[in-house]
């Protein structure tokens, strides 16, 4: 017979919970985290397990756990037969954030880049595997030049090469943002040769150069940069009733008296690559046959599809 036994609380300092935890030292805090998370996620942890990932004696684990304790004596309870630490039915957790969007955020990241920080926050590894994305590959120089343009309002002389011309440009722009749009990073600058704002692709800077040309009088303000669109996204049509609330809980639609609905607000001039990348920009064409494998579709297609991609 399993004998579980629930662990009481000692006389902790009157320290607010918060306070007490950043009083202690990172190793400390680390491990605390690994224990709640295992608590949390996978609904139990033994002595030889924490020892093991932080490579501390029996001894580190007891003052540990006994500090979790003494805060939280309601969390935890003992396995006796067992020999293993289990969440009681009240358990809540106070360290951990406790939501499933961190820590698939954070297995995705560990698959990706394994450290023991990460693993601190999602307890033992579960086996996960993870598609492969593109590394643009960026010059550290060249990036630290683009910075030094933003931060002090300067211009920047580049060598560009776009897709709408074959050869090499050479220019000056005075950016002023970074923008990450999903796939690759992009550089929001006033560019001489056009004479308005303009995105670019940072990893088609072929080099850079810092000038000391301060951004022209008649340069104005990035509209398309400071102004915003806000687009409405709804499950389509075609879809029955369940498949709808499937597709809403994929994109954390929320319900409306309308229907379900999952409304961004982003920046007039990222509004092209947002509709790339969920490949809302695509427009059915009668009878083709990949318009019932679409998801999702725009509320609001009208007024947002006049925003096209600029030239590159």
């Amino acid at each position: 017979m399993t004998t579980v036994r629930t662990i009481k609380s000692s006389n902790a300092e009157k320290l607010s919970k918060t306070e007490w935890f950043m009083s202690l030292n990172y190793a400390q805090r680390q491990r605390l985290r690994y224990f709640e998370a295992r608590l949390l996620w996978e609904g139990h942890v033994n002595r030889q397990e924490v020892c093991d990932q932080f490579g501390v004696t029996a001894n580190h684990f007891t003052r540990d756990v006994r500090l979790y304790k003494a805060h939280f004596p309601e969390n935890i309870s003992y396995d006796v037969s067992k020999r293993t630490y289990k969440p009681t039915h009240k358990f809540n957790p106070k360290i951990a954030n406790g939501q499933p969007e961190e820590y698939l955020a954070l297995l995705r990241g560990y698959a990706n880049h394994p450290s023991t920080s990460i693993l601190a926050e999602i307890g033992s590894f579960v086996p996960t595997s993870v598609m492969e994305e593109p590394q643009g590959v960026i010059d550290q120089k060249l990036l630290r030049i683009i910075l030094f343009g933003i931060h002090h309002r300067l211009g920047v002389r580049i060598n560009y090469q776009s897709f709408s011309h074959g050869e090499v440009s050479e220019r000056t722009v005075w950016p002023h943002a970074l923008a990450w749009a999903g796939f690759r990073w992009h550089v929001r600058a006033y560019d001489q040769i056009r004479g308005g704002y303009i995105d670019l692709v940072l990893t088609r800077i072929l080099n850079a150069n810092a000038g000391k040309e301060e951004i022209p009088s008649d340069a104005g303000r990035d509209n398309d940069w400071y102004e915003t669109e806000e687009i409405e996204i709804i499950p389509a049509p075609h879809l029955s009733a369940t498949q709808q609330q499937a597709v809403a809980n994929e994109y954390g639609m929320k319900k409306t008296s309308t229907g379900y609905q999952w409304s961004v607000t982003i920046r007039r001039c990222l509004v092209p690559y947002f509709l790339y990348y969920y490949r809302l920009d695509e427009e059915p064409k009668q009878n083709q046959t990949n318009t019932f494998h679409r998801r999702v579709i725009l509320k609001n297609a009208a007024e947002i599809c006049k925003h096209t991609f600029p030239e590159d």
